[in-house]
Parts: C-alpha cells; structure tokens; sequence
C-alpha cells in the first residue's frame, strides 16, 4: 500500500499571509493615491497660472467696424467690404493688455485661402513701442480668425491682400478671459506624470528601458495626437490617411465631399493654413463634425476592393482599425481622425517595447532614437514610416541577439523574426531589404545542422531577390517616361539614360549631395529633430549632444557581446548601399533632367538605419562607473525635457492656446 501524500501545488495561506498582502495592497493603493493627488494639482496649478492675466482683468470688448479707418474698402452696415486692391481695416482703443483679437469674415468663394496680415502697435516690458507683425493664416472650413497677442496694445491693422475681394469683415473684438485649456491642462498632466513615474516607480518591469520606453512613448505620443490639428500636418499625410480609411477592412466606405478633400491635396487640408488658436481649432472641429460626417445620408458609399499588388497596405493596418473602431462608435469625425492617428502610435509603442527588449546591446540608444521628436510624430500621424522604422529595428534586434551570441545554437524561430520583419517593412520601400543580406553572416558553428543553414541562407536570398526583382529592377528596365509630379518635369527613362551614359559623373553628384547631408540626416535636425509640415524642435542642439552621449557610454552588455570588424564592414557597405539607392530612387523620380542637386531626399529616410549604424561606434573597451539606475534616470529626463519642450513650442502654443 502506497502512503504517500501529494502535497498541493497550491497550499492554502495562512491568515498571517493573507493579512501581510492585504497590506501591501493597502499601502501600493495609499502609494498610488499619493503620487496621483499631487500630479492632478499641479497640472491644475500650472494652468491656472496662465489664466493670472484674465483674473485680474476679464474683458470682451466689440471694436465697431463703423469706427475703424479703412483704406481699399467700404462700408456696409455693420461690415466693412474689400476691394479688389490691398486693403486695410485699423482699430484703435485705450492703451491696454489685449490677450486675444478676432474677426470674422465672409468671402464669396472657397476656391482662395483668408490670409492676412495682422498689425500690432504694442509696448513691451520696458514700455517702449513696438509694430508686431502676424501672419494670420486661417483654415478654409473656419470664418472667424482668433490671433493670440497677449501684449499691451492700442492699435491692430488688419491687412486684407490682392484677390479677396468682396470679403466682409464683421464682429471684430478684443478680449481676455478665463479659458481654461484642456489641451495644456493635459500636457502639464502629462508632464508630471512622467516624473512621478520616472522617479517614484518601485516595480521591477517598471524600472526597465524597455518599460519605460513603452510608456513614454505612449504618454508623449497621445499629447502629440491630442494637440495636433485635425488636419494634414505630416509628410504626405492626405495619401496614407486615404489609404487607411479605405483599406478593405469593410467592403465600404462613406466619403462626403469635404471628407474627400481630406484624403487628396485640396485648400480644405492645406497644412500652412491650420487653427492658430483654441477658438479656430473649435471652429474647425466643429465645421468638420458637420461638413465631414460619414454618418451622414448623403454621405456617398465606395466600394473598397482588395488590391493585393498594394503591399504597403499592411502598414495601414493599425491605422484602418482605430478607424474603424471610431466609427463604429459613431464618433465625430475629428474623434474618428484622432483615434486613426493613435492607434498608428500603439503599434509603433508596442513593437518598438519588444525590439528593445530583445536587443542585447543599446538599449537605451535605441530607446532615444525611437524617442525622438520626428520618430514621435511620425508614429502620432498618418504615415507607414513609423511601421517601416519599428519593422526594421525590430527584425535587426532579432539579428544582433544571434550574431552576437556566439556560443548558443540558432534559434530558428528568431530568424524568421528577422527575415520577415524586415521583408515585411520593406515592402513599403524595397530600398531597405539589403539589410536582411547580414543574416548571411552567421557562422556556420552556430546552425544546429546543414539543412538549416540551407534554408535560412535560402531565406534570406529569396527575400532580396523577391523584392528587388518586384520593386526595384521594374523601374531600371522599363522605367516610365514621367516621374513624380510634385519633383517638377521630371523624366525616369531620360534621367536613367543619363546616369547609364555618365555613371562616373553621377557618382559624383552622388557623393556631394550625400556628403553634405551626412550630419544633418544621422545626427542633426532633418532626421531626427524635424516635425512635418510645422516646424522644426528647438532642442536641435541637446538632440545632438544626447546622440553622441549615448553612443559613447551605452555600453552594457558589450563586453561579451559586440559586433566584429567584418560584421562592421559588411554592415557598412549594406548601409552605404542603400543610402546610394534613396538617393538613386529620387534622382530619377523626383528630381528634373541633367540637375545636380537631388531633391526629395528627406531624413526620415534614414531613421530605420540610424541604430544600426550608430550600434557599429558603441565603446567595446570603455567601462562606466556611474550608478545605471542614475544613468537611466538621466537620459529618460534628458528625452522628457526635449519632447515637451517640442510639443509646447511647437505644437501646443501655436494651435491650442
């Protein structure tokens, strides 16, 4: 007879025990009370501080048009009429702080965008004069114009340009009143969250690069979506958010007509002409809830076909669904839009957190890069670059965990991760599959037998072929007479024929233009530091700095674990490679015949090859001293000062306020 007991896997917990975790839940909650608390009032106190001005003084005080001088125009009632020549309408008043002045205006016709320019008698802090000039650039959809001052004035001019005649100029004002704005409310929010969780998280998962990569880049990201206007801001962004909102998800979708201008180049999305101030943006948001409403019965239905030559179409994918979903919860369009952009940035967070925690080395580096301002805004617009970059880091992240662990076995479920991620990134811009040529240098000591050092090499080799043989070798064959439009009179099959004929010439136009951009496309603005159509961020210069930091001193894991000198040099040529095809790519179809400047060429291009280029300078020899978690603390601090600092002059002052 068999006495022996099975103890239970799970044993019942004493009472001690039982009481022991329901304290520590208690003092976690008691915690987490005690850090949000404090977060939510100072957020609510920065505010406030900016609403100082309109707590001492709350006014809106009407400027009549009928006491306005006014050179070019006519009166008309309570409006004033422009003619066909410049115009100018001048109001003055009593010296005094005027934090916001606005008109409305009523034009004939939409086929001309309402710019003025805005003049300004102010007095500044010394209580000298000053003539301020704005440039009041206002969407098409919105018909009052709103300009922050926020200075002592006594005198505005309104100057109204050649061909807007017959526009009205109506309901003109000053005022300064207690605004409270959600918008920098939920950036300081933001702000002091990060810190608390920067400095006062206690968990082990927290505590990681990776960690706190992913919520960083969610925290920033949604500022990013919640302050942009509801508008083309990105690179090309009326092409993807086309592609997303009809990509065959659903058999259908509802377009109105200003829903359309929405998904093509139109004066309705011109991004030079956005909300410049909180009551624009509302205006905007409003006129799009009724104009752009896909709930609409009048709403006209497509019809969306699968295409399956339209590879890139994956990438919308994440796009396509926070559509989707927004519509399904009947939200407003501009809801719709925001929750388009947003998921686009979950995907990019999410991929981006496993990429570097597989990454054996650089792991803050790459946490900095995909940190980045451009990166950032990349993955919160309408883009499939965000997807491109984390597809390619992501399958290189799976390449270094094996080249670098000499000793271990291949594993060949991470070379599938390798291989097809970056296939799969690439289809989007076939000029970076090269890069999956590095799989060819894992050593054969390191394949578990011949059969998979077979397949893989065969793998890698079918993948480059597929790609080059589908996208790139079409156009050197039977390159089209015509070029991308937007380059100028372009010719492919011309400007092939003159590189064919004059390659030694070309080599040379290719390195001057390489050459010079080296800095500014790897390290500097235009790479890394640059946001769309709206401006470029003010930290260029910690930008900089930060890079080259990191690149010098990230050096855990590397005394095992590092790249050797044909690894480099084969990774080198791949990179220099490519490079030599974007600018190839653009030569011939962005750029006009016989010119030896190429144009089209953008940083963007280059961040999928930024961290494997910077990885090949990490310090193999140098040891640092510091304390990693004071380390790590100070380049999550040094990333958070850059970002709002970017989101707030750039974003939030300029479109929210």
């Amino acid at each position: 007879m068999n006495l022996s007991v099975t103890k239970s896997k799970n044993p019942k917990k004493s009472a001690g025990q039982i009481d022991h975790m329901h304290g520590d839940r208690k003092r976690s909650l008691l915690r987490i009370i005690l850090i949000v608390i404090p977060v939510l009032f100072l957020a609510f106190l920065s505010e406030l501080a900016f609403q100082i001005p309109a707590l001492r003084d709350s006014y809106n005080t009407p400027l009549p048009v009928t006491s306005a001088s006014h050179k070019g125009c006519e009166l008309d009632g309570d409006s004033i009429v422009c003619g066909a020549e410049k115009s100018s309408v001048t109001f003055r008043f009593d010296k005094q702080y005027v934090g916001k002045f606005y008109f409305s205006f009523e034009r004939e016709a939409a086929d001309k965008l309402a710019d003025f320019q805005i003049s300004v008698h102010s007095y500044n802090v010394f209580g000298t004069e000053e003539i301020v000039e704005y440039t009041d650039q206002n969407p098409n959809l919105i018909h009052t114009s709103t300009i922050n001052l926020h200075k002592e004035a006594d005198e505005i001019t309104i100057r109204v340009p050649e061909g807007l005649d017959g526009l009205k100029i109506t309901n003109t004002g000053i005022k300064n009143e207690f605004q409270f704005s959600k918008e920098r409310f939920f950036f300081f929010l933001a702000l002091y969250a990060l810190i608390a969780f920067l400095f006062f998280s206690r968990s082990a998962w927290a505590k990681k690069v990776e960690s706190r990569f992913l919520v960083f880049t969610l925290v920033i990201g949604t500022v990013f979506v919640s302050v942009l206007p509801i508008s083309k801001v990105g690179w090309d962004e009326e092409i993807h958010f086309n592609r997303a909102y009809t990509l065959p998800i659903t058999r259908t979708a509802k377009l109105t007509p200003t829903l359309h201008e929405y998904t093509t180049v139109s004066l309705t999305n011109w991004p030079y002409n956005l909300p410049q101030s909180k009551e624009e943006k509302v205006e905007l948001f409003g006129s799009l809830d009724t104009l752009a409403d896909y709930r609409s019965p009048e709403a006209i239905e497509i019809s969306n076909k699968p295409n399956l030559t339209n590879f890139y179409n994956l990438h919308y994918i994440p796009q396509a669904l926070g559509i989707k979903a927004g519509q399904l919860l009947h939200l407003n369009f501009g809801y719709v839009y925001m929750l388009g952009r947003w998921c686009n940035l979950l995907a990019y967070a999410v991929i981006m957190y496993f990429t570097i925690k597989k990454l054996p080395i650089g792991k803050r580096l790459m946490a900095a890069i995909g940190l980045m301002p451009t990166p950032i805004f990349l993955a919160s617009t309408y883009s499939y670059d965000a997807m491109i970059i984390a597809g390619i880091t992501f399958g290189f992240a799976y390449l270094l965990a094996e080249l670098l662990d000499r000793k271990k076995p291949l594993e060949t479920k991470n070379f599938v991760f390798f291989v097809v991620s970056i296939a799969v990134a690439s289809l989007a811009k076939a000029i970076y599959i090269p890069l999956v040529l590095m799989g060819l240098l894992i050593p054969k000591d390191k394949y578990k037998n011949k059969k998979q050092r077979t397949l893989c090499r065969l793998a890698v080799i079918g993948s480059v072929l597929l790609l080059i043989g589908t996208f790139i070798l079409p156009s050197f064959i039977a390159p089209p007479a015509t070029g991308d439009v937007r380059g100028g009179d372009t010719n492919r099959a011309a400007q092939l024929a003159l590189v064919l004929s004059q390659p030694i010439s070309y080599l040379g136009v290719w390195f001057e233009n390489f050459s010079s951009t080296i800095v500014s496309f790897t390290l500097g603005p235009d790479s890394l530091a640059f946001l769309g159509h709206l401006a470029t961020s003010p930290c260029v210069h910690l930008i900089m700095i930060l890079m080259i930091v990191l690149i010098l001193t990230d050096t855990a894991g590397l005394s095992n674990r590092h790249m050797n000198i044909k690894e480099k040099g084969v990774l080198t040529f791949l990179l220099l490679a490519i490079a030599g095809m974007i600018w190839s790519a653009l030569y011939l179809d962005f750029t006009e015949v016989g010119r030896t400047t190429i144009a089209g060429v953008q940083g963007r291009y280059y961040l999928p090859l930024l961290f494997p280029l910077f990885s090949m300078f990490l310090p193999v020899k140098l040891r640092t001293l510091w304390n990693e978690r004071k380390y790590d603390l100070a380049v999550f601090a040094v990333i958070a000062c850059i970002e709002f600092k970017t989101i707030y002059d750039c974003v939030l002052v300029p479109f929210n306020i």
